[in-house]
């Protein structure tokens, strides 16, 4: 008789457990990446952190090696945000006061998810930033710049891992464009650009460790 017990509990517990969804993995963030956009232009700084995720995200938070929270992002109503990845940007600061409110070290990112998981994900934030570069043409405040193969230079740094070069005229978003670590100048193309216009000139210095230096001058095409 308890032999037979025995064996119906064996069969019950194996019937439940075939019955059964397997676990399903914790989700994971992937891509991610905190750095320092620094300009010297202005003096001031900012912290950005991204990620990509599997799974739909509906608040994250970020958290510095001591556990502090030091950035935030949720709908203001509550309400799930649907995202498939982020990226939050801190407010400018003054380089000095950023870099003590974000020590170096391990950043924990911890998203919640729509089927109520959680997704974690981390990266390391440095300090370290490449110079920055020192444009050479066109001058900030000049006039009457052509636009006939109009040719950007500026000097290298042989520690930057890349230059982002951005241009502007009013509303209108010119071009961006991502440049390996030796490259010193950029033609820009045909077409971009309009004659008569304030435009603006962003160059920044790309480090290996993510970090950006970013000077900007403003001049006028002819």
């Amino acid at each position: 008789m308890l032999q037979r017990t025995m064996l119906v509990a064996a069969l019950a517990l194996a019937t439940l457990g075939w019955s059964q969804e397997p676990t399903r993995p914790a989700p994971t963030l992937k891509e991610e990446a905190i750095y320092l956009e620094y300009s010297p232009t202005t003096g001031e700084a900012a912290l950005t952190v991204e990620a990509e995720s599997e799974s739909t995200i509906r608040h994250v938070q970020v958290r510095n090696a001591a556990g502090v929270r030091v950035l935030q992002l949720q709908s203001r109503a509550g309400h799930g945000l649907e995202l498939s990845g982020f990226k939050i940007e801190s407010y400018e600061a003054r380089l000095e006061t950023l870099l003590a409110a974000c020590p170096e070290g391990m950043y924990d990112m911890v998203a919640g998810t729509s089927d109520g998981r959680v997704a974690r994900g981390s990266a390391e934030l440095s300090h370290e930033l490449a110079a920055a570069a020192q444009i050479t043409y066109p001058l900030d405040g000049a006039t009457g710049v052509p636009l006939a193969n109009l040719t950007i230079t500026w000097t290298t740094d042989p520690s930057a891992s890349a230059y982002r070069i951005g241009l502007e005229q009013g509303d209108t978003d010119g071009i961006q464009a991502i440049l390996p670590g030796s490259a010193g100048s950029f033609q820009v193309p045909p077409g971009v650009l309009q004659s008569g216009l304030e435009t603006q000139l962003e160059i920044s210095t790309i480090a290996d460790n993510g970090n950006l230096t970013t000077v900007e001058l403003v001049f006028i095409t002819r």
